[in-house]
């Protein structure tokens, strides 16, 4: 494929066809012409085509504002990608269960996927001494697979926790999961795999970062769960989800739809096309640069990742603030995905591995959750997941040894299937897919998000443009309140969705109403 770095770009084209085109209004291959249902200027640069950035676009286009979209890659969807091997496997990046508690959103979801939307049993296991767990954790089936001692253990020192943790602070990952588990649990389900994830311990990470993806969670929440389940749960947990939407195609497929949708309307998708500049003049944003292009700027919304952002600044931002942008750190993931010639390894749609003496975290089985993941009903495959940095000895490391090494080590431990049920394998690279929340990412991502969101006319959203480790229903609200914030005149608060969800009521949104 060419660089989309020079003209003609690539664009994504209907139905997922990816094409050159020149430079152009949009409105090639018979397009329907852009319709502006509002009276202001039309020209909305997004940065970003992963799903925060597509939601927006797709909520802007309902608007009939059809935007453009510029995007480094050579496919859309983020990290919430599904990649379509040669040979028919689907698998995405990491497994992205969708799971929302806003109707407003999932009636948008559900209308775009129409019959593709399905909805799986999630069944999850860690794998830990050689047992394998339900996940989330269920008091009962760690007592019945433990020793009695052991688990009388977890209970005393879950009382001791509330007796002598309960004044101290919560100032790191460990100090707040202690205190609602205790230590013993803490070490038996928490440290490791909070260790392999980050690659740092768990002293050195923040305590928001547990109250954000742990939240509503303790020991008692759990005991009370094993002793009085509850059929109807009117406020599921954030991690307790027995059931979770998926597209038939992989979590790509909404990502896809959306930029369909978009070109359908008159937009564009631009890929392979880093941003090179974003000029701005007197605290708005006025242009943006990729290849040889410089496209005007009434509007712009941002998903990459801020210090990319910052980096295509011209004028170049404050020195404090470029300073402030290097302490913002990012996790990477490498895939070693395995096609198998088995109807199934095991049922579960995902499994952990949380010690440290196994190399990789986690792997989920994509035929689990839609049968269309695999070209035949007689093989299975799994994304086996790496967590790492750029440049390890992990990341830098041979593919073929990587997958050779993976493959070995399954079958030693575990004995699911042997070297032989392997019929092929690739192996996947995501640079910055998970933004790190240490003990001191707070002070420089406040100082970056204040002089970027000084500009009047810039959003950021997402994953990346937040600098937050949010689900895909978070980054999904984020781009739609961007494109509300355009489109109603009034900049809406992009932290408060999860704990202002009036923003996303359907008496709050009129253009899903009206169109």
């Amino acid at each position: 494929m060419e660089s989309g770095l020079e003209n003609p770009h690539w664009e994504w084209r209907l139905n997922g066809r990816v094409g050159k085109t020149r430079a152009g209004n949009g409105n090639e291959n018979g397009q329907p012409p852009r319709i502006n249902l509002y009276n202001f200027p039309v020209n909305v640069v997004i940065l970003g085509a992963g799903p925060a950035g597509l939601s927006a676009a797709y909520f802007l286009a309902r608007a009939g504002v059809a935007p453009l979209v510029i995007e480094k890659q050579g496919f859309v969807g983020g990290i919430s990608r599904t990649v379509l091997t040669p040979d028919g496997f689907r698998y995405d990046l990491g497994g992205h269960r969708f799971f929302t508690k806003n109707r407003v959103l999932l009636e948008m979801i559900a209308d775009i996927l129409g019959d593709d939307l399905l909805m799986p049993t999630r069944v999850s296991r860690i794998y830990k001494e050689g047992k394998l767990f339900l996940y989330p954790i269920k008091i009962g089936d760690v007592l019945r697979k433990l020793s009695p001692l052991r688990g009388a253990g977890f209970i005393l020192d879950y009382i001791w926790a509330k007796l002598a943790y309960r004044r101290r602070p919560d100032v790191s990952f460990e100090d707040w999961v202690v205190k609602r588990f205790g230590r013993g649990l803490y070490r038996f389900n928490f440290e490791e795999y909070t260790e392999k994830v980050w690659g740092i311990k768990p002293t050195q990470i923040s305590a928001d970062w547990a109250a954000e993806r742990i939240r509503g969670l303790s020991l008692t929440t759990a005991i009370k769960e094993a002793l009085f389940p509850q059929k109807e749960k009117g406020e599921e947990l954030a991690t307790i989800i027995d059931r979770f939407y998926y597209p038939r195609y992989g979590i790509g497929e909404i990502s896809e739809k959306f930029a369909d949708f978009l070109i359908s309307k008159g937009g564009r998708i631009l890929l392979n096309s880093p941003v090179k500049e974003v000029r701005w003049e007197a605290k708005r944003i006025v242009s943006a640069r990729a290849g040889n292009e410089e496209f005007p700027v009434d509007h712009m919304i941002g998903s990459i990742p801020l210090p990319s952002l910052l980096a295509a600044m011209r004028p170049n931002p404050p020195e404090e603030v470029i300073s402030a942008a290097k302490n913002l750190r990012f996790r990477d993931l490498l895939i070693v995905f395995l096609k198998i010639a088995k109807p199934n390894v095991t049922k579960d749609s995902w499994i952990y591995f949380p010690e440290l003496r196994v190399p990789f975290g986690r792997w989920h089985e994509p035929k689990n959750w839609s049968a269309w993941m695999v070209p035949d009903e007689a093989l299975t495959s799994l994304p086996v997941e790496y967590f790492v940095f750029r440049g390890d000895d992990v990341w830098n490391a041979d593919d073929r040894s990587l997958a050779d090494r993976t493959v070995d080590f399954i079958e030693r431990e575990f004995g699911f299937f042997t070297k032989n049920d392997v019929i092929g394998w690739e192996v996947t690279r995501v640079t910055e897919a998970y933004p790190v929340w240490d003990l001191g990412y707070k002070e420089p991502l406040s100082k970056v998000l204040a002089w970027l969101e000084g500009f009047e006319n810039l959003y950021l959203i997402g994953r990346n443009g937040r600098h937050r480790y949010n689900l895909m229903d978070h980054s999904f609200e984020t781009g739609i309140l961007a494109a509300k914030s355009i489109l109603d005149g009034t900049r809406y608060n992009m932290d408060d969705i999860d704990w202002g969800r009036g923003y996303l009521e359907a008496g709050e949104i009129p253009v899903l109403k009206k169109l």
